[in-house]
């Protein structure tokens, strides 16, 4: 597993000569951020964002491009922390299994672009497009979520 900055590109094995590939798909993930209430063991939620570019390899067209947001179900901190931060990492596991079903149906079966909303918790949903954010999911400042506001999706907030 590369690291937060390495990309990971994958291929198969014994490939003939000539251009076999004529696409390529990249995924970013942001995050995790995670928003709490309380002060001793405050309620915890994960917010973690995707972002997803289609592009063509010949003349490097970028097809489509889209962003997700995973977010958890609130845990108490302690529960997130005991045993290793083993739901977290189920948690972070889960996201990553929403997301590839969502990336394929937004790239392959959607006839037309979901609305856009706060997710449910466990939910993954897709945003807005963002012509205006070239950099991913989360916006240069940190505060913005792609064009939502990081506060409205704070739990007290979020129904």
């Amino acid at each position: 597993m590369p690291d937060a900055a390495g990309k990971l590109m994958i291929a198969p094995g014994g490939v003939s000569r000539g251009p076999t590939f004529d696409h390529w798909l990249e995924i970013e993930i942001e995050g995790p951020r995670f928003t709490s209430d309380g002060k001793f063991n405050p309620g915890v939620t994960l917010f973690v964002g995707a972002s997803a570019r289609l592009g063509r390899i010949g003349d490097h067209a970028s097809l489509y491009e889209g962003h997700w947001l995973y977010r958890s179900v609130e845990r108490s901190y302690f529960e997130f922390a005991a045993n290793d931060a083993a739901l977290l990492g189920a948690d972070l596991q889960a996201a990553a299994g929403r997301w590839a079903d969502k990336v394929f149906l937004d790239l392959f079966v959607a006839t037309e672009p979901e609305l856009a909303r706060t997710p449910k918790p466990g939910e993954v949903v897709t945003l807005p497009s963002m012509d205006s954010n070239p950099v991913g999911p989360w916006a240069a400042g940190g505060n913005e979520l792609i064009g939502l506001s990081w506060d409205a999706l704070l739990p007290t907030h979020c129904p």
